[in-house]
């Protein structure tokens, strides 16, 4: 039987002792049936018939009464539902079938309804994620992902497109400047997918601010390095040495970052070589972009001892120039036994060599040369160039105490040099007249007559000079 409305159906059922025919009935019985309401047949699930992989939730609906329970499959697999709605995740791309069937408060079931919807790839844009101010016009950017007959919407902010709307493929011109710029792309025939591509612009540049070798160590060279607008630039500086006046090729010798303000070149030895410098760095459109060269100063410096009477030892500095910044002029300084260094002649930029009368200062003498920028601002050092002397112990044997400058005491030339020091004068008789520790040619003669006198002058290690001068009036 089939029951076409809900209600109450009656069920009359009689006994016949003659089916063949005739009205011999029997005792008759009736069954009264409950019809229960069946759930809509006209149904369909409610959802989106194609989705972007990767494009979040996908909702779809069963849009059958308030109080039915629903059952939804995915490629017959049961998922999970909240009332006659399913959200799920975008699934991978290919092709689904979703299976929903209501089943009333009556406990009825509905008929099976079936919603076949496509994943397909998500949007994509290809093309350089950067411009630079050698190549910012014309560039390509195309979807990767491409459907055939698809309608593409391009928007370009910060841009300007040259040719290719509604097509996969665009030319872009992109303005000088700092500003990054958009590109966005819809699909807007089926399925509405959508991409986005931020382009950053790479101004960068690299400059070579100062080369200098360490004041304490003349293995080591610092420089100092500027990397400016290197925001969209993710790649690590090059430091590219060669030795001053080669021909050959530059060599790397360490990276940094270009954030970096400073590199120290360890690889170096500034008292036999000057060195060239540059900074090499390539950018996002792959252009090589390199800074001027610097080269170092290496100082040379030879010493001549002192000769006969008053006559001291001299120095000869002589210098490579500095090259990378104007010179505004060169500062000579020296460092005598260790002690501090002090500033001792500034020359012209255009001065190469000079020579001290310094011969007296010290022992050992170190010389360091700086050039100093016409800004004033920037300084390089070279290497540190010293020069050993033997200033020996040289005895006036003259002394006239009559004020005019000349031997007006008795003078030990480069005593002044040695330190602990003991010098004892004796008359003619041996009659001891003078003693004192460290002389520093203070010993005039004044109050002792003329005539001969003797002297012994005692070194700290033990050695002795024994001689004679007269005091003449």
């Amino acid at each position: 039987m089939t029951f076409t409305r809900p209600g109450i159906a009656k069920l009359v059922v009689t006994e016949s002792s003659n089916p063949a025919g005739g009205r011999c009935l029997g005792q008759s019985d009736t069954l009264y049936i409950t019809v229960r309401p069946s759930p809509a047949t006209n149904l369909a699930i409610n959802g989106p018939a194609q989705a972007c992989a990767a494009g979040g939730n996908l909702t779809f609906t069963l849009p059958g009464a308030t109080a039915s329970t629903y059952h939804f499959q995915l490629n017959n697999a049961t998922i999970t539902s909240t009332g006659n709605t399913v959200t799920l995740p975008t699934p991978a791309v290919g092709t689904y079938t979703l299976t929903a069937r209501e089943t009333n408060a009556s406990l009825c079931p509905g008929p099976l309804y079936t919603k076949t919807f496509t994943v397909v790839p998500a949007l994509a844009i290809n093309g350089p994620a950067s411009y630079c101010p050698e190549a910012r016009t014309g560039l390509s950017y195309t979807v990767g992902t491409g459907l055939p007959g698809a309608v593409y919407q391009w928007t370009i902010t910060g841009g300007t497109l040259v040719s290719g709307q509604n097509t996969p493929t665009i030319r872009v011109d992109f303005p000088a400047g700092n500003t990054p710029a958009t590109i966005q792309v819809t699909e807007t025939t089926s399925n509405g997918c959508a991409a986005t591509l931020t382009v950053r612009p790479d101004n960068a540049s690299t400059n070579l601010v100062v080369a200098s070798v360490e004041p304490q160590d003349d293995r080591r060279v610092t420089l100092t390095l500027n990397v400016p607008n290197n925001t969209g630039n993710t790649n690590r500086v090059n430091i590219m040495r060669r030795p001053a006046g080669s021909t050959g090729a530059f060599v790397a010798v360490g990276t940094s970052a270009t954030t970096a303000t400073s590199f120290t070149d360890t690889g170096v030895d500034t008292d036999a070589s000057a060195y060239e410098y540059r900074l090499e760095l390539t950018n996002a459109c792959g252009t090589l972009l390199s800074s001027t060269q610097h080269t170092t100063i290496r100082a040379v410096a030879t010493a001549v001892e002192g000769g006969a009477g008053r006559d001291q030892g001299k120095v000869t500095v002589t210098w490579s120039p500095y090259v990378g910044f104007a010179v505004r002029d060169y500062q000579v300084f020296r460092r005598v036994s260790n002690g501090t260094e002090e500033l001792v002649q500034t020359v012209a930029a255009t001065t190469t060599s000079i020579t001290l009368t310094t011969g007296s200062a010290g022992f050992d003498q170190c010389f360091r040369v700086q050039a100093i920028a016409a800004t004033g601002a920037l300084v390089s050092s070279s290497n540190s160039a010293c020069v050993e002397f033997a200033n020996d112990l040289v005895f006036y044997n003259v002394v006239t105490p009559n004020g005019d400058g000349l031997n007006d005491q008795f003078i030990v030339k480069n005593v002044e040099l040695y330190s602990g020091t003991t010098l004892t004068v004796f008359n003619r008789w041996g009659k001891e007249v003078y003693k004192t520790n460290n002389y520093r040619n203070t010993f005039d003669g004044a109050n002792s007559p003329a005539g001969v006198y003797y002297y012994q002058l005692q070194l700290a290690g033990g050695r002795s000079y024994k001689g004679w001068f007269e005091v003449v009036k």
